[in-house]
């Protein structure tokens, strides 16, 4: 998505991204470098909490944005895992951009519970949430 145009070598992707699901009880923040590379991903839903550096996570660009992947375990549990990706629109904005406020944008997010050893039935289960919310410009 890109919000307004820019000159060759002038854009840069917003900082901030802030997606709640009010319904769900779901808020992920999410940090990016200038070229698009996640820094930091927040994650709380309900009473979990976890907060994610770049070494932790999983990226890669497609057709609409950018996919980010990252474990949300705490500890080993060989029966079964939880991971989370976030298919997230990367907003770019030309100079200015910290001038122009939050820009709307619309996320998604799913939440896969993983079993690897399922002898029987589903490998996976698959919560999908809407994640509306905002990019946010941050000055260098």
């Amino acid at each position: 998505m890109s919000v307004t145009p820019t000159a060759p070598g002038q854009s840069a992707h917003l900082g901030w991204y802030v997606l709640i699901n009010r319904e769900a009880d779901l808020t992920v923040r999410v940090l990016l470098r200038e070229d698009g590379t996640p820094v930091r991903l927040f994650y709380r839903k309900g009473d979990d909490e976890f907060g994610f550096q770049l070494a932790d996570l999983t990226s890669a660009t497609t057709d609409d944005g950018l996919r980010i992947s990252v474990s949300l375990d705490t500890v080993a549990m060989p029966e079964r895992s939880f991971s989370f990706e976030l298919l997230l629109p990367v907003v770019t904005l030309g100079p200015g951009a910290l001038d122009l406020g939050p820009i709307y944008v619309f996320a998604a997010g799913l939440r896969i519970e993983h079993f690897p050893d399922a002898s029987s039935g589903p490998r996976q289960a698959i919560e999908a949430y809407p994640l509306p919310g905002a990019a946010i410009a941050v000055a260098d």
